[in-house]
């Protein structure tokens, strides 16, 4: 047997919820059933081949490494790579990427919001001036109610409207 066959297939039982593993794609395909009774789905695939156990984006986003950083979706770093520009442009400048704030209520930490990018745009009339912007890049998806609690906490707590990028 190849080493490719020998890979272990992990998949996700649909009655018991368990994670089942077969030695060989082969018994993975021919569906053979495990101790619950239940002959497993093999749409809903745990992870790769490659990397048995991981288990695949809730929203299907892909990570992205560029210029050491880690972006959760090719999404998120193509907006960096856009702001990037504009930043060689002189559009904008000092851009912070994953920076975060701790959340509290009655002085208890009870959480922390890292945003994806924070950036100084100058403005056009005087010289030195402008305004920070947050920015979070986000799909219809994932824009979420707790997301939108976090956008309100960090505007009573911190003062700074955070600035949704909608991914389409």
């Amino acid at each position: 047997m190849s080493e490719l066959k020998r890979r272990v297939a992990i998949y996700t039982c649909d009655r018991c919820h368990k994670q089942v593993e077969w030695q060989s794609h082969e018994a993975a395909e021919a569906r053979t059933d495990h101790r619950c009774g239940v002959i497993p789905n093999p749409g809903y695939k745990m992870g790769n081949p490659d990397r048995p156990g991981v288990r695949p984006n809730k929203y299907g986003a892909v990570r992205v490494e560029i210029d050491g950083y880690k972006f959760d979706s090719k999404a998120e770093a193509a907006r960096y790579e856009d702001l990037k520009l504009r930043e060689k442009a002189g559009e904008l400048c000092a851009l912070d990427v994953h920076p975060w704030w701790d959340l509290h209520v009655n002085d208890i930490k009870i959480g922390r919001f890292t945003a994806d990018f924070k950036y100084w745009v100058k403005s056009q009339g005087e010289p030195g001036a402008g305004h920070t912007v947050v920015e979070d890049v986000k799909s219809t998806a994932t824009r979420t109610r707790e997301f939108k609690r976090t956008k309100k906490h960090m505007l009573a707590e911190y003062g700074i409207d955070i600035k949704e990028v909608l991914n389409r």
